[in-house]
């Protein structure tokens, strides 16, 4: 079911407040501020329907946004980060019967496009996708500072898809989609304020030509 939901609806808003808060209080023992992780918490799964959210535990829910934030920490500039999981309680805390995708990069046009196409031209169904656009704070080493609107905008996706049995392989397919994706639209941009400045230079000259002669 996709109906979708939000988060001040009482289908979703009791769920979410629950793994928000279960997620900040966790959040110190993995080394996380917890402030943060209500704030990446709560902007994780606020886009989804409210049988997604519910379709897991909230504790599972939970550990899952500690998991991506903590994957989130750093990152350098102007790269995407990704990579692909089987969730194991050892490494990540929970267990689960899928694959998850987890990508963290410069908001830009076309991303989930681009990911969709990619996973699913590997016969890999998507059962759930999460993809916030959160304003990030950085050091110059890529370390996450702060989250809020003062940072630079990042598109973290969060994807449960069919268990992959080569998931380097799908992270690798992915960077390269991300990096094509990156490059059409730095050219998009470029093009685009070619066309801006030459249309203006042209209506100067227009105007210039209008002018009565002496």
């Amino acid at each position: 079911m996709d109906v979708r939901s939000s988060p001040t609806d009482p289908a979703i808003a009791s769920t979410l407040d629950a793994v928000t808060d279960l997620a900040r209080s966790r959040a110190a023992g993995r080394g996380l501020d917890p402030d943060m992780a209500s704030i990446f918490t709560r902007a994780l799964y606020s886009g989804l329907a409210a049988d997604d959210l519910a379709a897991a535990p909230i504790a599972d829910r939970a550990t899952a946004a500690l998991t991506a934030l903590d994957f989130a920490r750093e990152r350098t500039a102007g790269k995407a980060k990704v990579r692909v999981y089987d969730p194991s309680p050892r490494l990540h805390g929970y267990a689960a019967p899928y694959s998850v995708v987890e990508i963290v990069n410069d908001d830009m046009p076309f991303l989930v496009d681009s990911v969709a196409v990619e996973i699913t031209r590997r016969e890999l169904a998507i059962r759930l996708l999460a993809h916030p656009v959160i304003g990030a704070r950085r050091d110059e080493a890529g370390r996450l500072v702060a989250l809020g609107n003062d940072g630079g905008r990042e598109s973290v996706m969060r994807i449960e898809i069919d268990h992959n049995a080569e998931p380097e392989a799908l992270a690798e397919g992915l960077r390269v989609a991300l990096g094509e994706v990156r490059l059409a639209v730095g050219d998009w941009r470029a093009m685009r304020a070619a066309a801006l400045e030459a249309a203006l230079e042209l209506g100067t000259a227009s105007d210039r030509g209008g002018e009565p002669q002496a």
